[in-house]
């Protein structure tokens, strides 16, 4: 499986390694919750039939490395047939990413004039990329979306001139509304004189026909009025804010009154706040972009790991309920401790809490013993222990059958604390199945559940 769906995924969404690893990780969930837990007999008999000197807990680490190889493999093949992916299978689902100017013609293209009879690939028409497959994809990759922000993102060095207009713009609020007074008090002058260079920057970032520095007159024709005047609220405000950027020189502002210095700062800083904010929308879009991508990709993740985490073990209960050869049977105990144990109310003998169907006094090998009603086939027996204290005192156990009640058989033993034990072994024929501790202790399970 980790070799044929993870290349066909991967050359789907063009992420081979990440499709590869996120599926490569929800199997290994399934692995461990179905066949370790499940169907540990098979795979401790094939560990100890091929390295005998380990012991039974190898499986899980053996299958969670054999699934990462196979998807490993996996993502190379697809990174390595990839070249020639598109000419032995024309796959419907394969997403073209946007050409941008110096791209050339797309993958396929080349610069010998002798090659130009070679027909490339089709790019998906518009009734591929209606499909509900092609959109499905797209919601998860956000491969086109992101060309598209990348491209409005502009040159390096329009990132660049966005990276200045944010420094000056935060240089400048920390000049003008200091968090910390300045042993000299604030300065509107230098803090105006930075919203500006702010201004200029972001301008230069945000204008399509700015293509180089602009001037100080093109950067007044590229300025954006409506977005001031949002920010300023009125044409009296956006008419000061243009003569202040139109301003030769910082030392124009020291020969103002304070308030109007006051006044100046203030309307440059929102104006210059409003022009960064706009200026950045494609390095946010792109971030957004990138977030959702990566939400979408684990999101499924994180649930085929919850399902395969919860959904296993009551699936299992259930199961097991179902089969139980014990349930509806008659049961004793060597002895018992106070009332007798109500665990669906979760109390016993005067405890809450607690879930366990009997409790012993402390004795001399405590045991608990069922009655299957008549000789049965059996293969498998299921024992929980407490669960809220006191495992140590259920190990070790042992487990027999008999047919009369008289002479007995040990099939199984656990020498270590459990909370779940499941006994696999070849199929018994028996009516009675007990399970004993092996010295002086207390008995107290929660369940103990007969398989065939």
């Amino acid at each position: 499986l980790g070799c044929v769906i993870a290349p066909l995924l991967a050359c789907s969404l063009g992420y081979g390694a990440l499709v590869s690893a996120l599926f490569g990780l929800t199997t290994l969930f399934i692995y461990w919750n179905f066949v370790v837990q499940w169907s540990p007999v098979y795979s401790s008999h094939f560990i100890n039939w091929r390295f005998p000197s380990m012991n039974s807990a190898l499986p899980a680490e053996f299958g969670a490395l054999t699934v990462l190889c196979w998807f490993a493999l996996g993502a190379a093949a697809v990174h390595l047939l990839r070249p020639t992916l598109p000419a032995v299978w024309p796959h419907p689902l394969r997403f073209a990413r946007p050409v941008r100017a110096g791209d050339g013609a797309g993958p396929h293209s080349s610069e010998d004039p002798g090659a130009a009879s070679v027909a490339a690939p089709a790019t998906p028409g518009p009734s591929s990329e209606s499909s509900t497959l092609a959109r499905l994809g797209e919601w998860f990759s956000r491969r086109r979306a992101l060309g598209t922000a990348l491209d409005l993102a502009g040159t390096p060095e329009r990132r660049e001139w966005r990276r200045r207009a944010r420094l000056a713009f935060d240089h400048a609020t920390r000049v003008h509304e200091p968090a910390e007074p300045f042993g000299l008090g604030a300065s509107p002058v230098v803090a105006s004189e930075l919203y500006r260079e702010a201004c200029y920057w972001a301008i230069a970032a945000s204008s399509d026909a700015v293509t180089s520095l602009p001037s100080r007159e093109q950067l007044l024709g590229a300025l954006d009025r409506t977005l001031v005047k949002r920010a300023l609220e009125s044409d009296e405000a956006v008419e000061r804010f243009q003569a202040s950027l139109a301003r030769p020189w910082f030392g124009d502002y020291a020969n103002d009154a304070p308030g109007e210095q006051a006044l100046a700062a203030a309307e440059l800083a929102r104006g210059a706040r409003a022009l960064v904010e706009a200026a950045e929308l494609p390095e946010r879009k792109i971030e957004t972009l990138r977030a959702q991508r990566l939400l979408r990709f684990a999101a499924p993740v994180v649930v085929l790991a919850a399902l395969a985490l919860f959904v296993p073990p009551i699936v299992s209960d259930w199961l097991d309920a179902r089969h139980d050869l014990a349930a509806g049977k008659r049961w004793r105990t060597s002895s018992q401790w106070g009332a007798p144990c109500d665990p669906e109310r979760g109390r016993c003998a005067g405890v809450t809490g607690t879930r366990i169907l009997f409790h012993t006094n402390e004795e001399s090998s405590p045991w608990v013993e069922f009655d299957l009603g008549k000789e049965t086939f059996f293969s498998t027996v299921k024992v929980r222990n407490r669960t809220d204290c006191c495992q140590e005192r259920a190990a070790p156990l042992v487990l027999e059958l008999s047919h009369d009640r008289q002479k007995w058989r040990e099939i199984a033993r656990r020498n270590d604390p459990f909370e779940t034990w499941t006994a696999h072994f070849a199929p018994k024929r028996a009516r009675y199945v007990r399970a004993r501790v092996l010295g002086r202790s207390i008995l107290h399970l929660e369940r103990v559940t007969v398989l065939e």
